[in-house]
């Protein structure tokens, strides 16, 4: 069993949020960053991590700009490992559904404890590294 420290979601370029509803995820030292909104009028708060990780794809993303008016807010400030399946929450006309992360149960968390002790080390500086763990192709 791997010693690291999982947290909860809070309250409030790669990575397909639609392609993971209903996977396990992993958000690697979210710290929140101001960008431009798409429509280019004033700034939003996303999410930047050291890594984004679907546990159910066995998918690995390094340094990801995670965005989502309800999703990134749940990531920033809970710890440096949030974890949760993340799921579409209810639509509030005119505004189709937010994407949101529901926090882990225990078998879930024990599946991310998992992984990390497997593909995840704790370098002397305290950073957190993740090697990209091979996935089985069908044959």
């Amino acid at each position: 069993m791997s010693t690291f420290t999982l947290s909860d979601p809070g309250q409030g370029g790669g990575f397909t949020k639609e392609e993971h509803v209903g996977h396990l995820c992993l958000f690697v030292e979210p710290q929140a960053e101001e960008t431009a909104k798409y429509s280019g009028e004033g700034t939003q708060t996303a999410a930047r991590c050291t890594y984004a990780v679907c546990i159910t794809c066995n998918l690995v993303l390094e340094d990801l700009l995670v965005f989502g008016e309800a999703l990134a807010p749940r990531l920033i400030g809970q710890g440096e490992l949030v974890t949760g399946t993340l799921q579409l929450g209810k639509a509030r006309p005119p505004r189709s559904a937010p994407y949101v992360l529901d926090v882990a149960t225990n078998d879930e968390r024990t599946r991310v404890q998992q992984f990390l002790g497997k593909y995840a080390a704790r370098l002397p500086s305290g950073k957190i590294v993740i090697e990209t763990p091979a996935v089985e192709e069908e044959e």
